[in-house]
């Protein structure tokens, strides 16, 4: 590849991962601890794209560029599937990922004898809001059962249940990129379901009863469901 190829697609992923990290699309593939590494990345980049662009070979320069005149369309071709992201906006994972994969159940907090789970945050606005990650945990390891029978609240998107009876409310927990996203899930009691890859918010009650002592999926029976545009950060982790 010449060097006036090489600079142009340097050039677009350059531009690229500065749009991507300059606002929250980021998040869609990456942590948010991850954002000063990309614009740094971005920035050398695309230093790196003007200097490969304008220096130019000693062939070149003394055979004339005769040879090179497919170069730019070559490049530009070569470039096309980093200018699509910039037309069509990116989904994160969904439904469709979280079907094909195993959950994850969250470890035990401590190995510590008689641990003991903090006491819930203050409510808000009616029901104790949680990550999906937390819920599934306490309802597993929590001894005092600090959630029965208060209202909780949680926020993922829609994958149809197995049996068809409600669905499951689902994130993606990730370690420092979408690459490594494995998913969590609730089962969540109603009758009515929304499409697959629905973002939710699901206020509803949980109870030992309903989950079973050694169930790693817990249960909450929904009292309302709230369908909401997906947010920016869409994973946990």
């Amino acid at each position: 590849m010449s060097n006036q190829n090489q600079g142009i697609v340097m050039a677009f992923i350059a531009m690229l991962m500065l749009r991507l990290s300059l606002t929250d699309e980021y998040l869609l593939f990456v942590k948010a601890a991850m954002r000063p590494w990309l614009i740094t990345a971005g920035a050398v980049l695309a230093l790196l794209a003007v200097t490969t662009f304008y220096r130019r070979p000693a062939a070149t320069a003394e055979h004339g560029d005769g040879h090179a005149h497919g170069g730019p369309r070559l490049a530009f071709l070569l470039a096309l599937p980093f200018a699509a992201v910039f037309v069509v906006t990116p989904a994160p994972l969904g439904a469709f990922a979280a079907a094909r994969q195993t959950p994850r159940t969250p470890p035990p907090p401590s190995q510590t004898a008689g641990y003991v789970y903090p006491a819930l945050l203050p409510p808000v606005n009616g029901a104790y809001e949680m990550g999906l990650t937390d819920f599934i945990a306490r309802s597993l390891y929590d001894d005092k059962h600090q959630m029965a029978g208060k209202p909780i609240r949680l926020t993922g998107f829609v994958t149809p249940a197995l049996n068809g009876s409600g669905f499951r409310l689902t994130r993606f927990v990730i370690s420092c990129c979408a690459a490594d996203g494995t998913p969590v899930y609730v089962d969540v009691r109603t009758i009515r379901s929304p499409a697959a890859d629905t973002w939710v918010v699901v206020e509803g009650m949980w109870s030992p009863a309903s989950s079973g002592a050694a169930a790693e999926t817990p249960v909450l029976t929904a009292k309302s469901i709230r369908v909401i545009p997906q947010p920016s950060d869409p994973y946990e982790g």
